[in-house]
């Protein structure tokens, strides 16, 4: 599971579009504005449980979570008034994000959702100053980067419940340690304390070279790089998920493409999509990948891509939409994504393979809303939305399951 602790913008244009009707999908909530009036969901579990970022009155940032719609609570800060962001939550609860330390640096932390008012630092490795976290499982492992003062970056792992920095190293013909990126967990590992992590280590042409990280001897971890596909320049793994790994492909002339390792001692397979560009982004435990390529215009187009039969489907945009773009799919098979509509108002959208685009529509007399996170089994969207004084935008929890 791949964190993100980007912040979300909507832009506010249009005129007000009614809210359309949803199918087999519950009502979109609100979960409110906990400390500042700009609030959005960034993650959410298969509880319900949304996390996030809101903007404060005095201009900083706090990270909020919310166990049910309208019950947002703000999470501790390492240091009163110093910007927070909470970027992905567990199904065990463990909330992962970032916040200012007392020297001014952004730097890793957990929180519990029981216990929001708490908060732990990720160590860092000695010598490091900071740590930037960049995935986690959802059993609670953490996998990041330990940097130092002068931004060298060490690649590391903390257990569940754990703070402490464990390297993670390179050990490989031509590559060193330094700058290697953690890119996902795999969820489904059989060693939940020690599970599999893929990442990209820099190669010794200066390209980066996709890695595996795996269990090994004594409590320690061994590295491997993924093979390429024949004529690719250089590869980045992206998502590792059920011992598959979703990544992108540089083939220099021909353009970069979406490619999936079914093991990491094969070649990956390479999305055709008759098109110079494709760009992977989200894969589910059952081989389904969600991305996008530019058409012969250079329209970028969303698809949806089966790997166990190397179909690819495009996703359109809903009824009355255009230009969509998606941004997860659950195991499921639920996608979420974004949908300019015909009055220039965005809204958040649903498709399915068997159901087509839905148009999710917005809060009551909101004109523009956004998806950003499905839960891993894809019943529960986080998100934003406009609210009906057309200024405030507030954090979002919708049941796609339950009508």
């Amino acid at each position: 599971m791949t964190a993100s602790v980007s912040c979300f913008s909507l832009i506010i244009s249009g005129s007000l579009l009614l809210t359309i009707p949803v199918a087999q999908a519950g009502p979109m909530q609100d979960i409110g504005a906990s400390s500042g009036p700009q609030c959005v969901g960034l993650n959410v579990n298969d509880s319900g449980y949304v996390v996030g970022i809101c903007s404060e009155s005095n201009g900083s940032a706090s990270g909020f979570v919310a166990q049910a719609a309208g019950n947002a609570v703000d999470l501790a800060h390492l240091v009163a008034g110093r910007n927070c962001a909470a970027g992905a939550i567990t199904n065990v609860g463990r909330i992962l994000g970032r916040c200012f330390n007392s020297n001014s640096l952004y730097t890793g932390v957990v929180w519990n959702a029981t216990a929001p008012t708490s908060v732990q630092a990720l160590q860092a490795l000695v010598g490091g100053v900071r740590t930037k976290v960049t995935a986690l499982s959802q059993s609670g492992a953490i996998a990041g980067v330990s940097v130092s003062a002068d931004n060298t970056a060490l690649p590391v792992m903390w257990r569940n419940n754990e703070t402490t920095a464990r390297s993670l190293p390179a050990g490989l013909l031509g590559l060193v340690a330094t700058n290697c990126m953690p890119a996902d967990i795999d969820d489904y590992s059989e060693n939940s304390t020690m599970p599999s992590i893929v990442g990209n280590c820099p190669g010794s042409n200066g390209r980066p070279q996709p890695v595996l990280w795996s269990p090994g001897l004594l409590g320690a971890y061994a590295s491997a790089a993924l093979p390429l596909p024949a004529d690719a320049l250089y590869c980045r793994a992206g998502q590792l998920v059920n011992a598959r790994i979703l990544g992108q492909c540089d083939f220099g002339a021909q353009g970069g493409h979406a490619v999936l390792w079914n093991n990491p001692t094969s070649a990956p397979m390479v999305l055709t999509t008759g098109a110079q560009r494709s760009v992977a982004m989200k894969l589910n435990s059952h081989g389904q990948v969600i991305g996008k390529y530019a058409n012969t215009n250079g329209d970028s187009i969303p698809f949806y891509w089966d790997s166990t039969t190397n179909i690819r489907t495009d996703i359109p945009a809903p009824i009355g939409g255009l230009h969509p773009s998606v941004t997860d799919i659950g195991n499921n098979g639920n996608v979420i994504g974004s949908s300019e509509m015909n009055d220039g108002t965005r809204h958040a959208f649903k498709w399915t393979l068997g159901g087509g685009s839905v148009d999710l529509g917005t809060l009551p007399g909101g004109k523009n809303s956004g998806a950003i996170a499905l839960s891993q089994d894809g019943c529960y969207l986080a998100g934003g939305s406009e609210t009906g004084s057309g200024q405030d935008l507030h954090a979002i929890v919708q049941n796609l399951c339950t009508p």
